[in-house]
């Protein structure tokens, strides 16, 4: 027996304090790590996002742009007055129609702002250019004049250089003659120094190294499209490998979508971001170097790091702190001791009086509560089965007796009414079955699975010999409990399977077991019915049906029954299933004890 000396508290130890001090030194450099990298990674996400949402706009403002001169190429084919003059200039050469279409040209190309604009026939011959272009097309643009005559469609070029050494973007308009079937194409040729570039070139917030690149794949190189920031070289110039996989360019055109970090043209560590321009074959790759990137972020640090080291010295003064006022605490717990130990054994001797009064009259109510439960399934055996016997009784002797005077309407309730009586009868025992399984004494013992549901499955052969049901019964593992009872879950089980298959041309019937975590999950599969996973938690509820009685029989007990039975094992029962496709009911028992 404890003295008073032995409840006095013990004099503080150091130990305490020293192990909490170091371990919010520990949380302060774990929680200040986690949160400079959480930090660092927002300020990236802050430059990743403006990186995308560039990218973006200058996708949006390059598809536009196309698609304007798309439209303009359309509007020249759908102007019919316009072919009629052009192919009557090209057969007769007059002086009013060139002068005609001279004008009309010089009105198009300051209106849209085009560099020129030319006319040619369908081997590329340039016939008229209002900037003085003579001989033939560019290869480049020249390659897309058949494809857009054979389609009689609108095609645009990509970026080349002219014959006056110039960079520039054709849009070819198709023209084709319906009665002479002759063909030519006005071309729209687009300075891209003047729309394009500014385009590229422009950001949308003060930056020392951001741009946006446009380039394409020219055969095993990626070449610039665009006048760079950080380089004097014209476009067109430059080339790099396109199998430099730290190049962010190199990946663009290799199929690499969003935020990618690599080295540029200049070998510079930078933050881009990738993605391709539809309709064409270039791609952007908006940029910024990643020091600038961090930048904001590392003078964050510094003062994250500062506030981390005032953090650390805090904590070790508390610990002094905390060290002198254990000591206090320590002396005035010594006065108050000697009081309290008389109060607390005192107060314990009333509530061990109490407590033992109180299981006394809890127990009393048990013992009443189960004789009125006793008493309860008494009257329903004998009282309510009795009569529910003689009403099928009476109604199949009158149905053998009087048959001949009933009409078919009176038979049928008659057999309605002994069907009632019979399937109120099987509920009433499976009642009396679930109240029994969870007071019957359990006699545990090792049990010999295999043989167990071998004896289930030759009794319940009579409700499967004249269909077609292939049981698959794979070893079972032994286990411990109530033979009777577990007999009691396996006839339930396969049964369910049996009736709820009974629809099937072939039904397959799977029983087996494995080892888990928890113990041994043994479990019956079959290919029936099946059922809804959403009412899953209903299956093992008293009178939870998820079919109705007309599809298939039954009280709706049969697996309330066997989840009693299994929870009284320390175990649990489980089922998963899809409409249509077959269920797996299993249940898990603790493993046997070697």
């Amino acid at each position: 027996m404890r003295t008073n000396a032995d409840l006095r508290p013990a004099p503080p130890s150091a130990v305490p304090i020293l192990i909490v001090g170091l371990l919010a030194l520990f949380l302060i450099i774990v929680g200040g790590a986690y949160f400079y990298s959480s930090q660092e990674g927002l300020a990236l996400s802050v430059v990743e996002d403006q990186l995308l949402s560039v990218a973006s706009l200058k996708i949006q403002q390059i598809v536009e742009w196309n698609h304007d001169r798309i439209a303009d190429c359309r509007s020249f084919m759908d102007d019919g007055e316009l072919g009629a003059t052009i192919f009557a200039w090209m057969t007769q050469r007059a002086a009013a129609e060139f002068e005609s279409l001279n004008a009309r040209f010089t009105i198009e190309e300051r209106r849209e702002n085009y560099r020129d604009m030319l006319l040619v026939d369908e081997d590329g011959r340039i016939l008229m250019s209002l900037a003085g272009e003579k001989g033939r097309l560019e290869p480049e643009s020249r390659a897309l004049l058949s494809p857009a005559l054979d389609r009689n469609s609108p095609m645009l070029s990509d970026l080349h250089r002219a014959q006056d050494g110039k960079l520039a973007i054709d849009a070819i308009a198709p023209l084709v003659d319906a009665v002479s079937g002759r063909r030519a194409a006005i071309v729209l040729r687009s300075d891209p120094a003047a729309f394009l570039y500014p385009l590229i070139q422009s950001w949308p917030a003060p930056s020392t190294s951001a741009e946006t690149l446009l380039v394409r794949a020219d055969g095993d190189s990626v070449l610039y499209l665009n006048e760079l920031r950080q380089s004097s070289s014209p476009p067109l110039t430059i080339r790099l490998p396109r199998s430099r996989l730290d190049l962010p360019a190199s990946m663009a055109v290799n199929g690499e979508v969003g935020i990618r970090s690599g080295l540029d043209y200049r070998g510079v560590r930078v933050l881009a971001a990738l993605a391709p321009v539809p309709g064409t074959t270039w791609f952007i790759v908006s940029k910024m170097d990643l020091a600038e990137a961090t930048a904001p972020w590392r003078s964050l640090a510094r003062i994250i790091l500062a506030l981390l080291g005032a953090l650390g010295t805090a904590a070790l003064a508390v610990m002094g702190v905390l060290w002198q006022r254990s000591r206090l605490h320590h002396y005035r717990a010594l006065y108050t001791a000697e009081q309290a130990t008389t109060r607390a054994e005192a107060e314990l001797r009333s509530l061990n009086a109490e407590l033992e009064r109180r299981v006394g009259e809890r127990t009393r109510e048990l013992e009443t509560t189960n004789a009125d439960l006793e008493a309860f399934v008494h009257n329903v055996s004998h009282d309510l089965r009795t009569p529910l016997r003689a009403i099928d009784g009476y109604a199949g002797l009158l149905f053998e007796e009087e048959s001949s005077r009933l009409s078919e309407a009176g038979r049928t309730h008659l057999e309605q009414i002994r069907s009632g009586a019979r399937r109120m009868g099987k509920l009433i025992d499976d009642l009396l079955e679930f109240a029994r399984v969870g007071r019957i004494e359990m006699e545990r013992g090792s049990i010999d699975m295999d043989r167990l549901v071998r004896s289930v499955l030759d009794e319940l052969s009579p409700e499967y010999d004249k269909r077609r049901v292939d049981f698959v019964l794979k070893p079972l593992m032994p286990a411990a409990g109530d033979a009777g009872l577990l007999r009691q879950v396996w006839m339930n089980l396969i049964d369910n399977a049996i009736k709820f298959s009974s629809r099937r041309d072939r039904a397959e019937i799977e029983i087996g077991c494995e080892r888990t975590a928890s113990g041994i999950k043994y479990f019956v599969k079959d290919n029936g019915a099946g059922f809804d996973m959403r009412y899953r938690s209903k299956l093992f509820r008293v009178f939870q049906r998820l079919h109705g009685p007309r599809e298939f029989g039954g009280t709706g007990v049969g697996l309330a029954i066997a989840q009693r039975v299994v929870e009284r094992h320390g175990g649990s029962v489980d089922a998963v299933g899809s409409v249509g496709e077959g269920a797996t009911v299993s249940f898990t028992l603790p493993a046997l004890e070697v």
